[in-house]
């Protein structure tokens, strides 16, 4: 069954217009912040830099962002900006600009339900770190719930908008209670194998948004989650891919 049909599930855009003249489209509820705030974060961008979806470094050539933001884009036309707080930076010669290689997807990833939304982004060129350009290190251990997690990105404030921001926000969620987030639809939607994959944070107003696929959910420190896409349902959270995860994991440090 496919989720969208039956929980109306807003899956986070795989891209968005951005602009400069309208500075309020921003992840919902959040604040701007400099690229030193938030190191790992890249853009990864199109053609004219065609904004697709934000990732997280991980080490000096891989990212890992939303399997469904980066599936059947052609390699060559994309292009992973590190070190910017806007996007447009890199027409003024600031931040780096890094050709794809190669992406790599889990093989039970499944374009309806999400199901393993996890992809792997390497690099030709490996990232020069400084303090805009940073590896952030994976969680060991789920985070508990009512944690406080970080995302940033370049995503919209406004459901059914496809506007996003130039400039770089971040958000502090809560981590929810999954099993209690998951008895709605567990029985119809979910298998015991995918409800132990995601993971949910923040509440519908506020968190992730158009654009924001892919953004790094980061406790502590360390990065636990990537998010998929949030519900319509007043108050109910966004979803993301919980990196922890035994099958997650392996395939993360497969590619990585």
């Amino acid at each position: 069954m496919n989720i969208a049909n039956h929980f109306s599930l807003l899956f986070v855009l795989l891209s968005c217009v951005w602009t400069h003249t309208n500075a309020r489209f921003r992840i919902i509820g959040g604040q701007y912040i400099n690229i030193e705030s938030s190191p790992h974060t890249v853009a990864i961008v199109g053609n004219r830099n065609y904004y697709y979806c934000v990732g997280s470094i991980v080490n000096y050539h891989s990212v890992l962002t939303a399997a469904h933001s980066v599936k059947n884009e052609i390699l060559a036309n994309l292009k992973v900006l590190a070190g910017v707080s806007e996007i447009r930076s890199t027409f003024k010669g600031e931040g780096q600009r890094h050709k794809v290689e190669n992406i790599h997807y889990d093989p039970d990833y499944d374009p309806e339900t999400l199901f393993m939304d996890i992809a792997v982004v390497k690099v030709i060129t490996p990232f020069d770190l400084n303090s805009a350009v940073k590896i952030i290190p994976l969680c060991d251990i789920p985070a508990a719930t009512d944690s406080d997690m970080e995302i940033s990105g370049w995503g919209g404030t406004v459901i059914n908008s496809d506007i996003c921001s130039p400039l770089l926000k971040s958000k502090i969620v809560k981590i929810a209670d999954g099993q209690q987030c998951r008895d709605p639809i567990s029985n119809t939607l979910l298998s015991a194998d995918y409800a132990e994959t995601i993971m949910f944070a923040g509440r519908s107003g506020e968190g992730i948004c158009f654009g924001d696929s892919g953004a790094g959910g980061v406790v502590n420190g360390k990065l636990c989650a990537v998010a998929q896409g949030g519900f319509e349902e007043p108050d109910y959270p966004d979803l993301y891919t919980n990196i922890t995860n035994p099958k997650v994991r392996e395939f993360i440090t497969r590619w990585m």
